[in-house]
């Protein structure tokens, strides 16, 4: 599943609005929330 319309940042401001569940996140980037937060 890809998005184009959305960075990497906008999906981590979605799930941190609470529009996006950290399992919609999972499924789209392949990586969990805090996985991602913990690289930055």
């Amino acid at each position: 599943m890809t998005y184009n319309d959305c960075s990497i940042d906008d999906l981590k401001q979605g799930v941190a609005a609470e529009y996006v569940t950290h399992d919609q996140y999972k499924e789209i980037t392949g990586q969990t929330y805090e996985e991602t937060m913990k690289a930055n």
